[in-house]
């Protein structure tokens, strides 16, 4: 059989890997997550490309696994076992060419540390260090556009194996009254999720400033006055009653072990 032919029943073969574990089809599907209509039309697919039998049929509902089937499934469980040692002892032999490196504006001074000490540690030809507002950044992170990011949570429902809380920051509130109309300064996120907030006292509708750069919302209380929601410094976890948002070092798995354990040290 060519070899284009099989790697088309990579995905087939990985489900035959996980079902034959399991004393019969109707066991496997149970486990593994697909219907038993499924898995047949797997099973069948793979008997028809092969050429072989894969379910001795002799009695109906019981369908058991042949010896062949079995013997199958673990040659192709070595095979995915070796090459997926070999694609990692390539990363982590590999060095790193570029780093490119994301952060929320008010984590720039940490990740700026970050980045100059990486650059007398990990021998790279440029990084990459550029601010994002927090969607952006998880998006890009998803994207693989970043191979680093300085976050203030961990985007989607994964569990990321390079992962590592630096710190925690509290939400604290600045303000600088000023005479007439009053002026709320938010970020992009907090408007979109918090609009149309009234002056308890004169019962107007405030003015609000939208900005996702935090300098210059900073800058605009401090010249202008108004008020708003800004990051404290990074502290250690404590039992207080304030919310404490963590702050964490994020890196994608394709910078291999050696690199992270650099990096996250």
């Amino acid at each position: 059989m060519k070899a284009n032919a099989l790697s088309q029943l990579a995905w087939e073969l990985n489900v035959l890997s996980n079902a034959v574990v399991f004393p019969n089809l109707s066991a496997a599907s149970q486990q593994i997550g697909i219907s038993q209509p499924q898995l047949s039309r797997i099973v069948a697919k793979i008997e028809k490309s092969l050429g072989v039998v894969l379910l001795s049929r002799e009695v109906k509902r019981r369908a058991a696994w042949t010896a062949i089937a079995v013997e199958l499934a673990q040659t192709y469980s070595r095979g995915s076992r070796h090459l997926e040692s070999e694609l990692q002892r390539l990363v982590e032999d590999s060095p790193l060419k570029r780093l490119r490196m994301g952060t929320l504006e008010g984590l720039l001074p940490m990740a700026a540390e970050i980045g100059h000490k990486l650059i007398s540690k990990l021998e790279f030809e440029a990084l990459e260090l550029d601010v994002y507002d927090l969607n952006d950044l998880e998006e890009r992170f998803l994207r693989g556009d970043l191979d680093l990011v300085l976050t203030m949570r961990e985007p989607g429902r994964r569990k990321y194996t390079f992962s590592k809380t630096l710190g925690y920051q509290t939400l604290e509130e600045r303000a600088r009254t000023t005479r007439g109309r009053q002026v709320r300064i938010q970020s992009g996120y907090e408007y979109k999720s918090q609009t149309g907030r009234k002056n308890a006292e004169t019962s107007e509708m405030l003015a609000t400033l939208v900005s996702n750069s935090l300098s210059l919302r900073r800058h605009w209380i401090d010249t202008y006055g108004g008020s708003g929601l800004f990051p404290s410094p990074l502290h250690a976890r404590s039992s207080g009653e304030k919310l404490e948002t963590p702050v964490i070092l994020l890196g994608q798995e394709s910078l291999g072990a050696r690199a992270w354990k650099t990096i996250s040290s």
